[in-house]
Formats: C-alpha cells, sequence, structure tokens
C-alpha cells in the first residue's frame, strides 16, 4: 500500500471513531445502482493526458476492478457479498485496505453496508472532505455518480462535497456521463433538496437530446422524480411517446404520479397506461403502486379498465391491508373523479392541481349538481370504503385523513347523512387547535354539501369550527379557504357568525384577484347573504367582475352574484353589464 493510501487510511480511521447523527430518510424511489469503475480521467483534454503520462509512471496509483481477480465481474460479487455482511467500523475499513478501495467505493461500500446510520453519515463526512482536499482528482463520471447516490441513499447533506461533484460533472460534460450515472446524478440532488440551476438545466438539456434514448424506466421514473422535486416536471409526451410502455409496474406508478404531480400528463397518456395496466392485471402490483398510480388520474375522465379492476382487486386485497392515510388518498381520488361529471357548464371546467386537496371552490348554488350513474367503477369502489369507514372508529385517522375522507363522501353521496354522525361525534370530542385549517375548512365544505341548509344536531359541530377559524383570525387563513368557510356557513344558515365580519373587514381588491372565479362568487354570495358587505366591498367586487369581463362566467354564478348585489341594494355599472349579457345569451350567442 502506498505512503498516500496508508496516510488517508489512518486519517479516516480516526475520524471514525466519532459518533454521528441518524438521519431519517423520506420515502422517495431509490436508483438502481451500478458498480463503480475505477477509471482515472480528470476534467480538461490536457489534464488526461498528463495523467495518462502520471498513471503510467505510477501504477500503484490506479487500481483497477481487475486487481486480485482474473474477472472484474467475479471480483465485484465478491465485494458486494463482503458489504452486505459487515457489522461495524473496523470491518469497513479493514475491506477498504485489503481490496485498495478508492472514495467512491468506500461511500458505496458504507450507504449499502449494515452500518449504523451514524457511522455511515460519519463515512460520507470523510468521503466529503477527501473530495474538498483533492477537489476529485482523479474521478470518474462514474465515480461521481456514485458518491452523489452514496451521499443521497445515506441522507448526507454536506453541501460542499455536492458542489464539487457538481462542479465535476459539468467540467467533465454531461455527455460523457452514462443513462444511469445521469439518473442517479440527479436522484441525488433532489433527494438531498440540492439545487445547482445550471446542473439540472444541462441534465435536462441532455436527457432531450438523447430522446430518453438508452434510460430504462427505473432511470426515466428517477428523473422524472427528481424533476419534479427540483423544479416541477419533464415533458410527458416526451417520456411517454419516446419509450416503449412496456415497462415494470412500480416504474408505471412512479412515472404517472411524477407526471401528475408536474400536471403535464394528457387524457391520451393516461388511457393508454390504463389500458396497458388492465391488460397486465392489478394483482402484480404492490399497494403503494396502485395508490401511487390512480392518483395520476384524479384529474382525468379516461381510464375505465383500470377502475373497474380495481373494484375486484380491492375486494380480493382487503382494505385491512390499506392503512388510513391510503384509503383517505384511494377515496379522494374516487371522489375527485366522481366531482369531474357532476360539475355543470362543463365547457368551464377548470383542472384543479392534483397536489391540492381542497376543491371547495365548486358554484355556490350548488343544488344544480347532478347525480352520478349508478354504473360507475368510482361509485362502486366508494361503496367498498364507506361500508369499511363506517364500520371501525375515526379515532385511527390522522386530521388530514379525516377531512379527505368527509369530503370524499360528500362528494360521492351527496345526499346521504351516514358519515357525518361519527364526524360530528369526533369533532366534539378533539381539540380543533390541533386540526390544520384546511382540514377544518373541507370538513365544513363537507357539511354544508350535505346538508344544504340549518340542521339543528349538527350546529355545535359548526359552531366549534366557526369558533376555531375566528380565532386563528381571518388574516392568516389563505383567501380560497375563507371564501369556501364563508359559504359552508352561509349554507348551514349560521349566519351571524363573527368570522364574517372579520373577512368583509380584510377584505380589498388584491385578495379577490387571488380568487378563482368560483370562490370570489362564493364569498360574494356568502357576505352578501349575511349583509356584511360594506359599500367598497361591493365596488370591489364589482370592479374585479367587470375586469374579468362577465361573459366568462357561468350562468349559476351570474345568478349568484345578482343576488348579493341585490340583497345589499347596491346600484353600480354591475347592473348594466348584467342586463348586457342577459341579452346576449338569451339570443343564443357563445361566450
Amino acid at each position: 500500500m502506498s505512503a498516500a493510501r496508508l496516510v488517508a487510511f489512518i486519517m479516516l480511521s480516526t475520524a471514525m471513531m466519532e459518533e454521528g447523527t441518524s438521519f431519517l430518510l423520506p420515502n422517495a424511489p431509490l436508483p438502481c445502482f451500478q458498480q463503480p469503475c475505477l477509471l482515472t480521467c480528470p476534467h480538461t483534454v490536457a489534464q488526461r493526458r498528463v495523467t495518462r503520462v502520471f498513471v503510467r509512471s505510477f501504477p500503484s496509483h490506479k487500481v483497477t476492478e481487475s486487481d486480485g481477480d482474473a474477472d472484474p465481474e467475479a471480483r465485484s460479487k465478491r465485494l458486494n457479498a463482503i458489504v452486505k455482511r459487515l457489522n461495524n467500523t473496523q470491518e469497513l475499513l479493514r475491506v477498504f485496505v485489503e481490496e485498495e478501495m478508492n472514495c467512491d467505493r468506500l461511500a458505496w461500500s458504507a450507504s449499502r453496508s449494515s452500518l449504523p446510520p451514524a457511522v455511515k453519515m460519519n463515512v460520507m463526512e470523510q468521503v466529503s472532505t477527501r473530495l474538498q482536499s483533492t477537489q476529485g482528482e482523479l474521478l470518474s463520471p462514474l465515480d461521481i455518480s456514485n458518491i452523489a447516490w452514496s451521499f443521497g441513499n445515506v441522507g448526507y447533506q454536506g453541501i460542499d462535497g455536492m458542489r464539487i461533484l457538481s462542479n465535476l460533472s459539468l467540467a467533465w460534460g454531461l455527455n460523457n456521463f452514462s443513462a444511469q450515472s445521469l439518473s442517479n446524478l440527479l436522484w441525488a440532488c433532489a433527494k438531498l433538496q440540492y439545487k445547482d440551476i445550471r446542473l439540472t438545466s444541462c441534465i435536462r438539456e441532455e436527457v432531450v437530446t438523447r430522446s430518453l434514448r438508452g434510460f430504462n424506466s427505473q432511470e426515466i421514473s428517477n428523473l422524472v422524480w427528481a424533476f419534479v422535486i427540483i423544479e416541477g416536471g419533464l415533458d410527458g409526451h416526451l417520456l411517454f411517446r419516446s419509450h416503449n410502455i412496456n415497462v415494470d409496474l412500480q416504474s408505471i406508478s412512479n412515472i404517472v404520479w411524477a407526471l401528475a404531480k408536474c400536471d403535464v400528463i394528457d387524457d391520451e397518456v393516461l388511457q393508454a397506461v390504463s389500458c396497458h395496466v388492465a391488460t397486465r392485471g392489478l394483482s402484480n402490483f404492490k399497494i403503494k403502486d396502485v395508490c401511487l398510480l390512480i392518483h395520476g388520474y384524479s384529474n382525468s375522465e379516461v381510464g375505465s379498465d383500470l377502475f373497474s379492476a380495481l373494484a375486484p382487486w380491492l375486494q380480493q386485497t382487503g382494505l385491512q391491508q390499506l392503512t388510513e392515510d391510503q384509503i383517505a388518498s384511494f377515496a379522494w381520488v374516487l371522489a375527485n373523479r366522481l366531482r369531474l361529471r357532476q360539475v355543470p357548464n362543463r365547457g368551464n371546467r377548470q383542472r384543479v392541481p392534483s397536489w391540492q386537496f381542497s376543491y371547495s371552490s365548486i358554484d355556490p348554488m350548488d343544488d344544480n349538481l347532478s347525480q352520478h350513474g349508478e354504473d360507475l367503477a368510482e361509485l362502486q369502489l366508494m361503496r367498498l370504503i364507506r361500508a369499511w369507514i363506517l364500520s371501525r372508529p375515526l379515532s385511527s385517522y390522522s386530521p388530514k385523513d379525516l377531512s379527505l375522507l368527509v369530503w370524499s363522501f360528500a362528494v360521492s353521496f351527496p345526499m346521504e347523512k351516514l358519515i357525518l354522525s361519527p364526524v360530528h361525534e369526533y369533532l366534539c370530542s378533539q381539540a380543533l387547535g390541533n386540526f390544520p385549517t384546511l382540514s377544518l375548512v373541507n370538513i365544513a365544505w363537507a357539511y354544508a354539501h350535505i346538508l344544504k341548509r340549518r340542521d339543528e344536531f349538527f350546529v355545535p359541530g359548526m359552531k366549534r369550527i366557526s369558533n376555531e377559524i375566528y380565532r386563528r383570525g381571518a388574516k392568516n387563513i389563505p383567501s380560497h379557504q375563507l371564501a369556501s368557510f364563508a359559504w359552508s356557513c352561509c349554507k348551514l344558515g349560521l349566519r351571524d357568525e363573527p368570522i364574517f365580519e372579520e373577512i368583509a373587514s380584510s377584505l380589498d381588491a388584491a385578495m379577490l384577484q387571488r380568487l378563482t372565479q368560483h370562490s370570489m362568487i362564493s364569498l360574494l354570495w356568502a357576505l352578501g347573504m349575511t349583509d356584511s358587505l360594506k359599500n367598497r366591498n361591493l365596488v370591489d367586487f364589482e370592479e374585479e367582475i367587470l375586469r374579468r369581463q362577465v361573459r366568462t362566467f357561468n350562468a349559476i354564478e351570474l345568478n349568484a352574484a345578482a343576488l348579493a348585489f341585490s340583497r345589499s341594494r347596491y346600484q353600480g355599472k354591475i347592473w348594466e353589464a348584467l342586463e348586457i349579457e342577459a341579452i346576449r345569451r338569451s339570443q343564443g350567442k357563445e361566450a
């Protein structure tokens, strides 16, 4: 062993005796890992010439995979078997010396071993220190991606080490990286929340240039996931139309979920995936992959093949196999698909971002929403979930999951009060201060959507929610949540709540501009029905409606607006605009 390697070993063994801290890894798809290669190439052409001379003169500095074994693959398998059996730091150091492993092999070995998390973090710290002292000399693109992957797998968030790896990658040129190296490098950046705009942009350009040729399904799903985490997504058309859809099931789930988070999937792509999955059968999927897959269909009406196959799969699997958050997520997806069939005036239907769980801003006068057809697969699935939920206590559900369930039942079964009784009992026994505001808003909306009017039995529960919302302050609550809650209280006949006056006092033009048209009209109607509107509020509403143009609102929204302005005895330009629009529509002219 050379003197330099001996010094490095002594420094490393000393440092690794110190205690580190454990790190809790979040759930994320893990990339497949390639075996490290010990080719040594620095960044520039001139440096490569110098290094080739250096390596020929001092062969001990270049350790190849064939050292100690005639077959490099056999050596790699042997090292893998050894690493998996490691139990302590001393064994790792012994193997490091005996096998003459370099930095990337050491990082990879530690990340894959059974060593305690604290020890793994210490190893990564030493690898990072070595990178900073050598600036990554003699590291190939494969070495770079392997070290980055090891940092991500262990959860080591040393920004200095990642910065060096990022600079080395750009100096090499990403065209010299394999598909797997690119995927692992970007995955590590996303996992560690390390954002290098230049590196991410260059990887994006390289992926697009290659048109995903040479990327397998796992690498594609990791790329999509990483782009979602770092900067919001990758073109879904490019992903699915340049790659064979016949990929492994987990990757299909990861890809559909990631693209849904980017809001780039179109119905054509979803339908193709639905037919493919239904043909292969859901029995080959893990439960978590099914939940991940259907999330991508929450804002689409296609996928009947997939959802028809879900009912027998769910009956065979059993809901007891699903966790509470999986059941809530499952119900939310089904209800949101049912909701798309309910909303009238379909020409103006807007899809809601898949990450947003508040869908309370539908038409304020929702009595006109159509009922579901009995043959819908989603409704059959919701009945299975309903029977399961009602047969068990709600105490095991978190506030967020409970609100999703209640919202889902309100959308799926708008005339049934079955779910409200256990929810009411649960709410009256809990400290609402622990509930997120969004959860309270969604529960209130579900009450209003199901009950339609005041029901004295449920008034105490709603008043508790109203008091909690008021305690938190209107200025501290997002405007779209305030609009939904105001509509809910007004719909339930709770028109003397102090929250209305506070909302009216905090209302301004900027707040109205942040609202969707449905939310704005919901708020206008609620404040108008409770006589909370001041003249300045009415002027703000009038100017915002005229700014957006009256013709862009549907008939239900315009009727609700007219009712609110009329009740407030407001005289302004809005009446002339409403009259002109009414005449235009009566003549059959389109918006």
